[in-house]
């Protein structure tokens, strides 16, 4: 293979390949990617155009592996195998270094690049260990009430347990409009928020409480972008739309990281503050320094 083709492989599309291949369907593989199977197929499509081959073949309601699509499933069992493997060794070592292990859970309507923007500071500390489990809210709040959580981040619910929890408000993200900078909006000065219906649209899936305050604020003001896939990832949402000729909502701090996108402006909502909770009775002053040290203005 030439220099230019191995570098023409992404290494994301060769592990949805390799999801596919295990689950040996593209609907239960998108489930667990957290991706919508579209978007699925459109990156196999690419790894297919990689190899000029094509990888499955239609089997029933799945899929089977097509002659090419064994011999590199055959090499990718063992690159993942290995990737496992080097993670936990790395993990191994750290920990073995550190002088605290926290366990943090993180909500699963989350996007998960928010949590772990506001987890930074304590990534950037190397005498500390962090185990980061993804949960519902529901399922977080359980963790902590048993103590096998030190706390969580999560958007604050509308009700919540005040005599258990406290909610330390940690973050209040602006949205924006988000597309690429090839992208060509159809000749308005200026995007509002009226000119994004029928426009292509890649989205949050419906779990996630901001992509539910979108979706209330599209349907009060009679918005009807053209949905076009979703994905919980903030860095699937922002890859396909900057490949893509569609706009996404992101949050400005991502937004201003990403430099093949550009914003079209701020989503004028309000979206529910990104919080942490402790068990109330935690009088851990260690801890408690550490969250507010979290928190972002």
């Amino acid at each position: 293979m030439k220099q230019e083709q191995i570098m023409n492989v992404n290494m994301n599309h060769l592990y949805y390949f390799h999801v596919v291949a295990s689950c040996g369907s593209l609907t239960k593989a998108a489930e667990k990617l957290g991706i919508t199977q579209p978007t699925l197929s459109q990156q196999i499509g690419k790894l297919e155009e990689v190899f000029h081959s094509d990888l499955f073949v239609r089997e029933g309601r799945g899929v089977a592996l097509s002659t090419s699509g064994e011999v590199i499933f055959g090499y990718t069992k063992d690159i993942f195998s290995s990737v496992e493997e080097m993670i936990f060794n790395l993990n191994y070592q750290r920990y073995q270094s550190v002088e605290k292990v926290y366990r943090i859970g993180l909500s699963r309507s989350m996007p998960k690049a928010l949590g772990l923007f506001l987890l930074k500071r304590m990534f950037e500390n190397n005498n500390l260990g962090l185990q980061l489990p993804e949960h519902s809210y529901k399922s977080l709040a359980s963790l902590l009430m048993k103590r096998e959580l030190d706390f969580f981040i999560s958007e604050k619910p509308l009700q919540f347990n005040e005599d258990v929890f406290d909610a330390i408000s940690l973050f209040s993200p602006t949205y924006h409009i988000a597309f690429g900078r090839h992208f060509k909006w159809g000749g308005e000065a200026s995007v509002s928020a009226q000119s994004l219906s029928g426009k292509p649209y890649f989205k949050f899936p419906a779990f996630n409480s901001v992509q539910r305050t979108f979706d209330s604020f599209f349907l009060k003001n009679g918005i009807r972008p053209n949905v076009v896939g979703e994905s919980n990832d903030i860095d699937v949402v922002s890859a396909f739309t900057e490949a893509n000729d569609c706009f996404c909502v992101l949050p400005k701090v991502i937004l201003d990281s990403a430099s093949g996108l550009k914003s079209g402006g701020v989503m004028d909502i309000s979206t529910p503050p990104l919080c942490a909770f402790l068990l109330k009775d935690n009088d851990n002053s260690e801890l408690r320094n550490l969250v507010s040290g979290l928190v972002r203005r």
